[in-house]
């Protein structure tokens, strides 16, 4: 590995031997790590305490514990009604339910 010219950002918390040639790494290591600068995601939800450090896992929780921004999948054979979050579980539920040929 190169490391002329390049500028280290390290963490300055005792004991913490992180570095980086990225800055932003440092402030997203800091966040994860240490809880330093970090900028809550709450759910706006009633009755839900969860809150995250990334947005991204905020979407994620909305989706599966409150279905909120969801795309359900539905199987259409007769007599079955089967929903699922992730298209890829209804391609495996065709599959393995119904011996259909799926193109992944």
């Amino acid at each position: 590995m190169h490391s002329i010219g390049v500028t280290w950002h390290a963490c300055t918390e005792l004991g913490c031997e992180y570095r980086t040639k990225h800055k932003g790494n440092l402030k997203q290591h800091r966040a994860d790590v240490y809880d330093i600068d970090v900028n809550w995601h709450a759910c706006p939800e009633h009755n839900s305490s969860y809150k995250s450090k990334h947005e991204s896992s905020l979407k994620r929780h909305k989706a599966n514990v409150h279905g909120i921004g969801v795309t359900w999948y539905a199987c259409t054979e007769l007599g079955y009604s089967y929903t699922m979050k992730q298209e890829v579980h209804l391609k495996t539920h065709r599959a393995m339910a119904h011996a259909i040929d799926v193109l992944w």
